[in-house]
């Protein structure tokens, strides 16, 4: 298990949980979780070893049956079986949510191999470290909602509610005013398990106490259309683990839980083996919310990996003012450059370049960033025939690692070829160290002078930790470049329909917004065109729904055709529909597009022998066009637009109509 892993499966453990013993009593044991604000507690014999677990469902069901005082010790109620782990086998967040989720708890006990507690993983910190953002935001409150409600009218009694949680197993009743002549139900508020559990230990009167005493003017509801985002920000800021669902009308529609939050993610949706960004390259094309929930996790960990970088670097004084002057950029040239700056300025060398390996069979290279006498004034290295010298090096020498020192190239090795390529530059002495990326070689850092020089151990020692610093600043160059791309692509997924690969709805949302601006502030015309495949539906029945994507790939490339402009736009709306957004163009040059667009699909000869209109695939199209301004808004313009469509569907279909004119038959 990774460093990152382990530090987030120890967050959702909660190492110091409330603990009391059998002999304690009900009731000072519910002292303790309220002041702990805990929703259970631990039940533990001499040495800490586990013995049972209380949470507040059992001591709902303990104030149901009334067979208990609240003086009577733990021993004679507390469960005799409960689920624990032993700590070890709990590798990683996953893990403590598959466990929670296959034996329906949300309380997991750890314990050691002598049975001692080691702590307890609960739902709501998983569900606190498992948080899909992305996936929450993109998803509606009616996906996941329980629609069957266990609610009450206001005067039912707390000795009611009480059985009606324990006979149906819910942890709250919905308070509500039901409305005789529709058949709905009204919220005005909540009853929980909490509640039920604060007023038992306060004493009250359970048969005379009604659901109408507990209701404050604080409760709220959430729309069936409100976002799951939305609703995990309610539940925060509130401090509750539920929420009352209604429709528009504000009648009753479900209940959404915490948990139906988080059991509403898969789990490789939620995974947090947080991989490294190449990884998170390799698996960009999965869905995109998972994609940028790694991203963001990804982003954490280098954020921390970066902080303990820095604290170890900050050990060498020297080394921490280099390496933070290669890390400024992440942009490889400014990389390089300004470490071989740093280097020739720190040893004072003669020559200081890195030179890079392209080609690993021969192997061949070239210098790609060099300070000293070898650089012309415009800081770029002059034409130099070192380059192939250094080609004759042993590369395999310098892959396992080592680092290659020569005070004096005369005295040491003037028998080598080496020698005699580097001394025919003027080089007489020499420190190579090798520049490793993931364990490979991707090139050599040299300093050279041209008289001899005794290379202290410090300053090898040193040297080797500025190559290890250029290499993870190469690499991170290059993964921030590979996520640059893969962003993009990212980008383009979530802009993009699947199957036909035009734009998507939202994106064409954004293009008609942006346009509409803009236009507005030109005063030019902004033209749209919205299509519509006729009697696709009965394409369909008839040829198969593979036969229909199919068909609906072939509408799309054939839309695009007519549509040549940077600016046009072409989008799929939805089903057998597309949209053409056509900016500074007047309407006589979107119905120009029109035609042309319905004569190149009707051109495509798609055999269609159930439609009522032609014996092949045809395309009918409304056309509007308007000059932006604030009185009205790019929606009326598409619903104008579609009003110009069911008009030309009215009038035979296979063919256009638009704003001003009457539908026209097309020859």
């Amino acid at each position: 298990m990774s460093t990152v892993s382990s530090f987030a499966l120890e967050r959702a453990i909660d190492r110091h949980p409330p603990i009391t013993t059998p002999g304690e009593s009900i009731k000072s044991a519910l002292i303790q979780m309220q002041t702990a604000a805990s929703s259970y507690i631990l039940v533990a014999q001499a040495g800490n070893k586990f013995a049972s677990l209380l949470t507040e469902r059992d001591l709902l069901n303990i104030i149901v049956n009334s067979r208990h005082s609240s003086d009577i010790s733990l021993a004679a109620v507390m469960p005799a079986e409960v689920i624990t782990s032993h700590i070890d086998q709990i590798t990683d967040l996953l893990t403590a949510r598959l466990l929670l989720r296959q034996h329906k708890i949300r309380h997991l006990p750890l314990v050691s191999d002598q049975g001692c507690i080691e702590g307890v993983i609960t739902y709501d910190n998983l569900s606190r470290l498992l948080n899909p953002i992305d996936l929450l935001r993109l998803r509606h409150v009616e996906e996941v909602m329980t629609s069957q409600v266990i609610w009450a009218p206001p005067h039912t009694s707390l000795t009611e509610l009480s059985n009606l949680m324990a006979s149906h197993r819910v942890s709250c009743i919905v308070i509500g005013e039901a409305s005789p002549m529709l058949g709905c139900i009204r919220p005005i508020g909540v009853v929980t398990e909490p509640h039920i559990i604060h007023l038992w230990m306060q004493g009250a009167n359970f048969d005379h106490t009604q659901a109408q005493d507990l209701i404050n003017g604080s409760f709220r509801c959430i729309l069936t259309t409100d976002s799951l985002w939305y609703a995990h920000k309610l539940m925060t800021t509130d401090g509750t683990r539920r929420l009352v669902v209604v429709g528009t009308d504000g009648f009753l529609a479900g209940v959404v839980t915490q948990s139906s939050l988080f059991q509403s993610v898969e789990p490789d949706e939620a995974q947090l083996t947080l991989k490294t960004l190449t990884n998170i390259i390799d698996e960009h094309t999965v869905d995109l919310s998972q994609a940028n929930q790694k991203l963001e996790r990804t982003i954490q960990e280098r954020k921390r990996a970066k902080a303990a970088l820095q604290q170890q670097i900050a050990r060498e004084r020297l080394v921490n003012r280099i390496t933070q002057n290669i890390r400024q950029s992440l942009e490889l040239t400014s990389i390089l450059t300004t470490a071989v700056d740093e280097v020739s300025a720190f040893f004072q060398a003669g020559r200081t370049l890195i030179y890079r390996i392209v080609d690993e069979e021969r192997p061949a290279g070239e210098i790609i960033a060099e300070a000293g006498s070898a650089v012309a004034g415009n800081g770029a290295p002059t034409a130099s025939p070192l380059g192939p010298a250094l080609a004759q090096l042993d590369m395999d020498f310098y892959a396992s690692g080592r680092v290659h020192s020569v005070p004096d190239l005369e005295a040491d090795d003037r028998s080598s070829q080496k020698t005699r390529f580097l001394a025919a530059h003027g080089i007489r002495s020499v420190l190579i160290a090798p520049i490793l990326v993931k364990q490979n070689l991707w090139g050599l850092l040299l300093l050279s002078q041209e008289e001899p020089r005794r290379w202290e151990r410090s300053e090898i020692k040193l040297f080797e930790q500025i190559t290890a610093q250029i290499g993870l600043a190469i690499q991170q160059a290059v993964l921030y470049s590979q996520l640059e791309i893969a962003n993009q692509k990212l980008l383009n997924q979530a802009n993009t329909d699947e199957l036909t690969q035009l734009s998507n709805r939202r994106h064409f949302s954004h293009c008609l917004a942006k346009e509409w601006k803009r236009l507005q502030r030109e005063q030019q015309p902004l033209s749209v065109i919205l299509c519509d495949v006729d009697h696709f539906k009965l394409y369909n029945d008839t040829y198969g729904h593979q036969a229909g994507d199919d068909c609906l790939k072939a509408v799309a490339q054939a839309l695009k055709q007519p549509v040549k402009r940077p600016a046009d736009e072409t989008a799929r709306y939805g089903g057998e529909e597309f949209v053409i957004v056509l900016p500074n163009t007047p309407l006589e040059g979107a119905q120009h597009v029109a035609e042309q667009i319905r004569l190149q699909v009707q051109g495509l000869n798609i055999p269609h022998r159930s439609s009522k209109t032609s014996d092949c695939v045809t395309l009918s199209l409304g056309v509007a066009c308007c000059i932006p301004n604030s009185k009205s808004s790019p929606e009326e313009l598409v619903k104008t637009a579609d009003m110009a469509l069911y008009a030309a569907k009215e009038s035979g279909r296979n063919r256009w109509a638009s704003e001003s004119h009457a539908p026209q038959l097309q020859a």
